[in-house]
């Protein structure tokens, strides 16, 4: 049940940062930009984090370690490689450290690379908010 509020408060997170991000994009052009092109941009921005669950990234993580495991939606799947990435690149610097510590060092240590939202989801979001976007 805490997961579920959890994972809400999170997305709704991210949907509120992906719009101002969408919002800081749309306010330095000098020119319309259709809302594919500010998702295709936006979606390409560096978000503030993963927005994603410590214990999910871990099983996520650990999957992948393990078991060669993939998450099957696109957006999910380079999230997973880039947080293994991050992760081993930690474990290589620091040998004795188990993974449930890593994984947790890499979602509080800083930014994800890009959005991990599908370019659909990315321009229903702005379709949906356009108006509050330009304000």
């Amino acid at each position: 049940m805490l997961t579920n509020f959890y994972m809400k408060h999170t997305l709704n997170r991210r949907q509120h940062d992906f719009l101002l991000t969408c919002r800081q994009i749309l306010r330095a052009s000098s020119s319309y930009i259709k809302p594919c092109d500010l998702a295709r941009k936006a979606l390409a921005s560096q978000a503030r984090e993963y927005y994603i669950d410590e214990d999910y990234a871990y099983r996520m993580v650990l999957g992948f370690m393990k078991y060669g495991k993939m998450p099957t939606r696109q957006s999910t799947r380079d999230m997973c490689l880039e947080l293994v990435g991050r992760v081993t690149a930690l474990k290589a610097v620091k040998p004795g450290l188990c993974i449930m510590p890593a994984v947790k060092t890499v979602l509080e240590s800083g930014t994800a690379s890009r959005f991990f939202i599908s370019h659909r989801t990315a321009q229903n979001l702005i379709e949906r908010n356009y108006r509050l976007l330009l304000k």
